[in-house]
């Protein structure tokens, strides 16, 4: 999110959108956190335990591929206090681990929701 400032609880984008929510009603009280460009040797437990540090984990999940039981390579992290979330996805994005830099930012969880459900029966994330 560039150009974008946080007052009194809500926040303001500069660039294509403009959202006057509260974070708790645009975010939801859990946080679910989308970590992108993960190595393909990256598991579960060790994603579980790059966040743990930062607080309580409600869910971690590595999406794979059903055909192959690889890594497709990104996973989300769902935590339930929105502070603590935030610390960690500053805090980890651009990290390097296992030999690739990751990226996390809030899922958005619509889209979060639909990747999920396009893995989880058809083995693989739709492209649109």
């Amino acid at each position: 999110m560039r150009n974008t400032l946080y007052h009194d609880g809500f926040l303001f984008s500069q660039g294509r959108k403009l959202y006057s929510a509260n974070l708790k009603q645009l975010f939801g009280t859990l946080m679910k956190l989308l970590i992108r460009n993960l190595s393909r040797s990256t598991t579960e437990s060790q994603l579980r335990a790059l966040f743990q540090p930062f607080g309580e984990i409600q869910s971690c999940t590595l999406v794979m591929d059903k055909e192959t039981g690889e890594s497709k390579g990104f996973g989300f992290v769902e935590m339930p206090k929105f502070g603590p979330a935030k610390i960690a996805m500053k805090s980890l994005n651009n990290q390097e681990v296992d030999g690739s830099r990751i990226r996390v930012k809030y899922a958005q969880t619509d889209v979060a929701t639909e990747a999920e459900a396009v893995t989880s029966t058809t083995g693989k994330q739709r492209r649109d």
